[in-house]
């Protein structure tokens, strides 16, 4: 436990120090890839979410998702009474109020909940990766309980490079993701290390 806590301090402290110019250049390249993956082609409803702290924002993938008009963009709101994560569609960042953590996050008064049996597709946000697709959160459990083992869609971490780590020491109920997307790499399969530069 104790190498999964100073690793998570030491991945904050380190993206604490990227310039803004650092983090936007580096979304933009992670947001055309995103937006490239052949799972989007298919999929209905996608999960995505809202940065804070400097990590990847998606607003960009967001923008062109809605332009694009063949996926539902769906985000998370997170209840911290019921630690648990619920899921709306939201067609506009009108949509949006500021929430938990300051996060922006669905108003429920104008979007629709969407249960997270029906999503296709889901990037998640990580203070790191490891090689093995495990993701380090921020320590408060939502998303891993909102990843239950029932849920069908495809999993995929989004990160700097400077994020990916030799071990995120997972524990026995860490689950891992299909995908995991860089500014430099889109690493399918990530227990295989399966890299494409596509």
């Amino acid at each position: 436990m104790n190498g999964k806590k100073s690793l998570r301090q030491e991945m904050l402290n380190r993206r604490a120090q990227f310039t803004p110019t650092f983090v936007k250049n580096k979304s933009a390249l992670v947001n055309q890839r995103l937006v490239q993956l052949e799972s989007l082609q298919s999929a209905q409803n996608v999960l995505l979410y809202m940065s804070i702290r400097n990590e990847i924002d998606l607003k960009e993938a967001i923008q062109a998702l809605w332009e694009q008009g063949n996926v539902k963009v769906i985000l998370p709101r997170t209840d911290k009474k019921l630690k648990k994560l619920y899921c709306y569609h939201v067609k506009h960042l009108d949509d949006l109020e500021v929430g938990a953590f300051g996060i922006s996050e669905p108003n429920p008064l104008r979007c629709e909940e969407i249960p997270p049996t029906a999503l296709d597709v889901l990037f998640l946000p990580g203070v790191a990766f490891d090689q093995s697709g495990y993701r380090l959160g921020y320590g408060g459990g939502y998303y891993d309980r909102f990843l239950h083992p029932s849920l069908k869609a495809i999993r995929i971490g989004i990160a700097y490079d400077e994020q990916m780590v030799d071990t995120v020491y997972p524990e026995k109920h860490d689950q891992q993701v299909d995908i995991i997307i860089t500014p430099t790499k889109t690493i399918r399969n990530p227990s295989n290390n399966s890299c494409t530069m596509e």
